[in-house]
């Protein structure tokens, strides 16, 4: 008797844990509802595109880690795109993040534990804020702008990896961050502001004419060093 309950405990114990871990799939267009992705259910593995709609919000708790098994895959945000703090986005070759309309993601980040995204194609993003932020590229193959920015703030994060670095416009700021090994320009900026970055290592391929260009804008307390060419078309 004793025996038998022990089974049927156990059993019990079993099944309870096995439905407790069932994760949903992540919709591929997200339109009726917002979604949360959970650190209970990561890492998620991702083989397609993601929509999130007008009016929708996908929100990546803390520490989540997605990853992108097919290539040239997007996400597409329409709505909101929150990410927390420890997040790593490992992206597939030629994935890419954008916003559309009045689309935005807030990436948020802290010091002991900033956000991740690697092996991406482009950020390219209106309305939206980036703090303690890794965005790495590994292949300068693309003639994108890694991190292209409109209505946008960048903060304490890093930039590098790319042919191109970071395109700025539309009141954008990036401030105490840094940009370096871009195989070719490192930094453009209308109407914007470039506050205490570190900017080096760029134009590594030495095939453009400028490193850095400001048009209409505040460039201020930035420290500007090149180990890795000779050349000095900076642009400013």
């Amino acid at each position: 008797m004793i025996r038998l309950l022990l089974v049927v405990l156990l059993s019990y114990a079993f099944t309870f844990t096995s439905v407790g871990q069932e994760c949903d799939p992540i919709p591929q267009v997200i339109e009726s509802e917002d979604v949360v992705l959970t650190l209970d259910c990561s890492p998620y593995t991702l083989d397609k595109s993601i929509v999130v709609s007008s009016g929708r919000k996908l929100t990546l708790e803390d520490g989540v880690v997605l990853n992108f098994s097919g290539s040239e895959r997007y996400i597409d945000v329409r709505g909101e795109l929150i990410v927390g703090q420890g997040v790593t986005f490992n992206m597939g070759y030629g994935t890419y993040i954008k916003t559309e309309d009045s689309g935005s993601i807030e990436a948020i980040g802290s010091e002991s534990d900033s956000i991740t995204f690697t092996g991406l194609r482009y950020i390219n993003a209106n309305n939206s804020t980036f703090k303690f932020v890794k965005v790495i590229s590994d292949n300068h193959g693309w003639g994108e702008w890694l991190l292209r920015l409109g209505n946008s703030s960048v903060e304490n994060s890093r930039i590098t990896g790319s042919n191109y670095g970071v395109s700025l416009y539309q009141q954008s700021t990036l401030k105490n961050s840094k940009v370096h090994n871009i195989y070719r320009n490192g930094l453009e900026i209308q109407n914007s502001n470039a506050l205490g970055n570190e900017i080096y290592d760029i134009n590594i391929e030495n095939t453009t004419t400028q490193h850095i260009t400001v048009y209409n804008s505040n460039f201020s307390g930035n420290r500007i060093y090149q180990t890795s060419s000779t050349s000095n078309n900076w642009g400013i």
